[in-house]
Order: structure tokens, then C-alpha cells, then sequence
């Protein structure tokens, strides 16, 4: 099979020559110009044979245009530091423009798209990693806000997720005629019980992501959703419906990727603790991990993947062994 065909038999459940796999990981570095988050996703993509990309984008590109300043590092395993948030209270949500995404950060994202689909094997799909309005919000207001406190002034802060919206709806129409095959949705730390309620995210989250579903619906094959991080929301943000839900299934907080794949019923990516690989490395474990997991879906459905983004330090060494059992699957 090519990597599409094999990818197109995952969503249809049909039987495959072994399961699709995928992970993705941050080159801090590089991932700070254009020309280096190109060549950073490209000569990855070429080192491991991936079924598919995501384009793994500039770890604050989503905010900076809005005016959060950040200090970066030469390091490829630093990720930048928050220096000035944008929203320091409640009346400047209602100062958050509209952006024009072909133009500044954004747009150098949009471009870097057109650029890595030109020079990428035209069977491999690639897909585009937007975050959740709410997490953007978070993120302007300083990062890591409690829900009390970003939740504060719920007039106010709708004006701004509302704006945030629009530039994201813009953002993926672009996305879309640059090149992606999908968009990867991320709730970053805003679908989890730890954080909010699941009143809170039908309030405060829901309406603007269902926004954002709907204008990648038809555009794209390969729309992924990511529930993220421990006690995830994911059963009550099944009604979504994107192509493949993945969450971190090794967490024991979360359902596993076989109580996934039935209460879902949606074909899934995961099953590889990703902080573990990086930690340990490879070995009888990532065996025995990809041997359950293949029990557990009848190797249909199923797409191989880490929980989340991988750690940057990660070994290629750890990568690869995963990359070559998934061969024997």
C-alpha cells in the first residue's frame, strides 16, 4: 500500500498490510525562520518514513501576531519563554483584532505549508496542527490561567474568542489551498477535567471549536482531534467527529486505545508512551505495548503514535526501533 491508500483504509476499517504510524516531535531551533521549519519537517519525514506529517509549527506561532512577545533559544530542546502576554485584563479582549493570517507570523506558516508540500513525496499526507480558541485565549491572558481566573469576565472574553475564531477559520482555509490533507485540533490543556468542567467547555470552548470542525469538514480527509493531557474530555467531545481522535491512552487516567476504538467507534492514533521512549529508549516494551494494541484493534482502526508531541532530546535510535516493529506488525 501507499501511505494514502493505507491511511484511507484505516478510516474505512478495511484490512491493512500493517498499521499506518506516525509521530512528530519540536526543532526548537530551527523552527523559528520559515527556510528552518521546512527543512526541519522534511529531512524528518525523509530519516523515518512516516505514513503521514503533521507540521509540527512554531511551539507560539498561534499568538504572536496578537503581540505576545517570547525569548527563544539556540537549543533544539528549549522551547521559547513567555516574555509579555497580550490580554492584561478583561477590556482588552475587546481591543484582539480580526488577523489577516496570509500576513506575519501566520502567514509564514501558510507559506512554509506550500513550501513543504512542493518538495514532499505526493503520497504523503500532510496535516496542520491548530490550536482550540480557548487554548489561544490561555495563552494571550499568560498561560496556564486557572479556570476562575480566565473565566472571570465571560463577556469579555467571548468577544475574544470570537475573534479568535474568525482568524482560525481564515487560517484553515488557507491551510487547505496551501496543501494540508487535514488539520490536527488541539486542546492543549482546556479538555480536561483537571482544568475545567465539562459545563465550562460546552460555555466557553465548545461553540468555537464546533466552528472551526465544521469549516474543515469537506476540505480535508485527514482531520485529526488531540484531547490532551490526564483525565482528558474525550468521550464528551466524541460528537466532533473528526477522521481520528487521539489522546494519550497510556495515561491511566484516560480510556486505553481498545475502550477507545469501542466507545468511539472512530478510528484512533496512539498507544506509545511517548516521555517513555524518550526516557528509557526503545526495547521489550514497545513490543509488547504494539503487540496489545494490535490485539486490542484487530490492527484496523488503529493508527501508531505517541500520546502527545514527543520530547525534543528523544533519541533517533528510539524513533526508528518503532518505526521498523511497526514493518513486522
Amino acid at each position: 500500500m501507499t501511505r494514502r491508500e493505507r491511511l484511507e483504509a484505516t478510516l474505512a476499517g478495511r484490512e491493512l498490510d500493517r498499521p499506518a504510524v506516525s509521530m512528530w516531535q519540536h526543532f526548537y531551533d530551527l523552527e523559528q525562520t520559515q527556510d528552518g521549519l521546512v527543512q526541519a519537517m522534511l529531512d524528518y519525514q525523509r530519516r523515518f518514513d512516516w505514513d503521514f506529517m503533521k507540521v509540527n509549527p512554531r511551539a507560539c506561532y498561534h499568538v504572536q501576531d496578537w503581540g505576545n512577545r517570547y525569548d527563544f533559544s539556540r537549543a533544539p530542546d528549549a522551547g521559547p519563554k513567555l516574555v509579555e502576554h497580550r490580554i492584561k485584563k478583561p477590556g482588552d479582549w475587546s481591543e484582539l483584532h480580526v488577523l489577516n493570517p496570509s500576513e506575519g507570523v501566520l502567514g509564514e506558516h501558510i507559506g512554509a505549508i506550500g513550501m513543504i508540500r512542493q518538495q514532499l513525496d505526493a503520497d504523503v499526507p500532510m496535516i496542520m496542527t491548530v490550536f482550540t480558541p480557548l487554548s489561544l485565549a490561555d495563552e494571550l491572558s499568560g498561560k496556564d490561567r486557572s479556570a476562575k481566573e480566565l473565566f472571570a469576565a465571560p463577556d469579555e472574553l467571548h468577544v475574544g474568542l470570537e475573534r479568535i475564531t474568525e482568524t482560525f477559520e481564515h487560517l484553515v482555509d488557507l491551510a487547505f489551498a496551501a496543501g494540508v490533507d487535514g488539520i490536527f485540533f488541539a486542546t492543549t490543556l482546556w479538555g480536561t477535567t483537571s482544568k475545567l468542567t465539562t459545563a465550562q467547555y460546552d460555555e466557553f470552548s465548545r461553540p468555537y471549536d464546533e466552528r472551526i470542525m465544521k469549516r474543515i469538514k469537506g476540505k480535508g480527509w485527514l482531520n485529526v482531534l488531540h484531547v490532551c493531557k490526564s483525565n482528558n474530555m474525550l468521550f464528551h467531545l466524541q460528537d466532533l467527529e473528526p477522521d481520528l481522535f487521539h489522546w494519550d491512552a497510556t495515561d491511566p487516567t484516560n480510556a486505553t486505545i481498545g475502550q477507545g476504538l469501542e466507545e468511539l467507534d472512530a478510528p484512533v492514533i496512539g498507544g506509545i508512551d511517548g516521555n517513555r521512549l524518550a526516557e528509557e529508549g526503545a526495547g521489550a516494551w514497545v513490543d509488547e505495548a504494539l503487540r496489545a494494541h494490535a490485539e486490542a484493534t484487530g490492527k484496523r482502526r488503529w493508527v501508531v503514535g505517541a500520546g502527545c508531541t514527543v520530547p525534543s532530546e528523544i533519541s533517533h535510535e528510539a524513533l526508528a526501533y518503532v518505526r521498523a516493529k511497526v514493518e513486522s506488525l
